[in-house]
C-alpha cells in the first residue's frame, strides 16, 4: 500500500480478510511518524444489516459513512440533503484533495457505481485505497 495507490486484499473467509486489512492499518498507524504518505485512515465497512434496516444501498452507506468521519473532523460541511449523492462524492473529493489519507474499503461485492468513485478518487487525489473483498477486483 505504501508504493500503489490501489491495493485489493482478497479471500473466502471474511474474518481473516478483515484481521489482515485491521493489522495493515494498525501498522501503518504505528509509523506515521515515519511514514509520510499517509496521515490518515478512514475503514469503511459496507453493513448488510443497515443496508435493510435503512434502505440504502452499500454504495450510498460507503460514501455516506466517508462523509461522516470527515464531517467530524471540520474536513466538509454538514450535509444538506442526504439523498444528493452526487454533492456527497463532489464534497468527498474536494475534502481528500487536501488529505494524505488511506481509505478502507472492507466490502462484500464490488459494484458499478463503488468502482467509479474509486476512480474519481485515484485519479483526483493522493489518496491510498485499499479494498477489502471476497474476490479479486477488475480495476
Amino acid at each position: 500500500i505504501l508504493k500503489n495507490q490501489l491495493v485489493n486484499l482478497f479471500g473466502k473467509i471474511e474474518c481473516e480478510r478483515s484481521n489482515m486489512a485491521k493489522a495493515v492499518c494498525q501498522f501503518i498507524n504505528e509509523r506515521r511518524t515515519v511514514m509520510r504518505s499517509i496521515e490518515v485512515i478512514y475503514y469503511l465497512h459496507d453493513s448488510n444489516s443497515l443496508e435493510s434496516s435503512v434502505g440504502m444501498d452499500g454504495y450510498n452507506q460507503l460514501v455516506q459513512q466517508l462523509h461522516g468521519h470527515l464531517d467530524s473532523e471540520g474536513r466538509v460541511g454538514a450535509l444538506e440533503d442526504v439523498s444528493d449523492i452526487h454533492s456527497i462524492t463532489a464534497s468527498i473529493i474536494c475534502a481528500l484533495q487536501k488529505t494524505k489519507a488511506l481509505l478502507v474499503f472492507e466490502i462484500q461485492a464490488v459494484k458499478l457505481h463503488l468502482m467509479e468513485f474509486l476512480s474519481s478518487v485515484l485519479s483526483d487525489t493522493i489518496t491510498k485505497v485499499l479494498v477489502v473483498s471476497p474476490s479479486k477486483i477488475d480495476f
